[in-house]
């Protein structure tokens, strides 16, 4: 029988200033790191991609909270680099 590397996670968001608990793959963690953080990860991945309701919660959240200028802080420049990728649409 085939199990997922699947393990409990929490990840501290600079964005809306709380820690984020998910269940997350081995490689999901990977593309959480390359990205640059939770925030990034998940204001750059797509609903469908998200496989939890949470984590779409949460995105929503954060980008709330970077498009109405409430985010607790703004790493690597992630609001701007919405809203171009917006813009380039």
């Amino acid at each position: 029988m085939w199990k997922p590397n699947v393990h409990s996670k929490t990840f501290e968001s600079d964005v809306l200033g709380r820690e984020l608990r998910f269940r997350v793959s081995t490689t999901a963690l990977r593309s959480i790191r390359k990205a640059g953080g939770i925030d990034a990860y998940l204001a750059r991945s797509r609903d469908l991609a998200l496989a939890c309701p949470e984590a779409v919660h949460f995105k929503k959240r954060i980008k709330t909270a970077l498009e109405t200028g409430t985010a607790k802080a703004d790493p690597n420049g992630l609001a701007e680099a919405l809203r171009t990728r917006a813009l380039a649409r």
